[in-house]
């Protein structure tokens, strides 16, 4: 099925109830629910899916393909990346969704992904049946708060050869996605010594 991948994280969140487990009644009475309200788009070529300064109305799972959230350095104007998503990532600006702020940050997916979205108002709707399903407001924040740890240890304590490694390991595939000034302001090293790095990993 074409959400199989959302319920696999949704699944592996930490402290998912099992009621709504995938061997239960309650449980597939909420995918059958969760399906009905869900959006399912591929994309040919790179799209911003959210503007600095706009509302997300909606929650974007990533099922396959690359996305980065990004914002622009207000004395130079470059682009800053901040978010790097794989497949079977929670794509969201947090203070912006679930607080129905302006974003901080831009999201823009790459080409060839595929995106499953709910908007705000339909997971209410999902959550006043199901409850117990609220425990994803809870869940993608704490994930969030672990990728910006991750990311600062990577870049405040690793050697440039060590930090793109590294990101290699967590994000393989990523060269092929994102043009080397995006992967140079990821992990906070010049565009040049970056691409010095890509001939010899990549």
């Amino acid at each position: 099925m074409e959400t199989d991948g959302l319920f696999l994280a949704l699944y592996s969140l930490e402290d998912f109830p099992p009621s709504l487990g995938a061997d239960t009644a309650r449980g597939r009475a909420f995918r059958k629910r969760v399906d009905k309200q869900v959006l399912i788009e591929s994309f040919s070529s790179d799209q911003v899916l959210l503007e600095k300064g706009k509302l997300q109305k909606a929650m974007y799972f990533l099922d396959q393909g690359f996305a980065r959230g990004f914002c622009h350095d207000e004395d130079t104007g470059a682009e800053v990346t901040l978010y790097l998503w794989d497949e079977l990532s929670f794509v969201v600006s947090p203070y912006s969704f679930y607080h129905q702020k302006p974003s901080h940050i831009a999201i823009e997916v790459c080409a060839g992904s595929k995106v499953i979205s709910a908007t705000f108002q339909d997971m209410q709707a999902v959550f006043a049946e199901f409850p117990e399903g609220e425990i994803m407001t809870r869940a993608v924040p704490i994930h969030y708060l672990e990728m910006q740890e991750w990311r600062s240890g990577m870049t405040e304590r690793m050697s440039p050869e060590a930090r793109y490694k590294t990101l290699l390991k967590r994000f393989p595939g990523v060269g092929r996605h994102f043009k080397t000034e995006v992967i140079a302001s990821y992990v906070n090293l010049a565009r040049e010594t970056v691409s010095r790095l890509r001939k010899f990993h990549d």
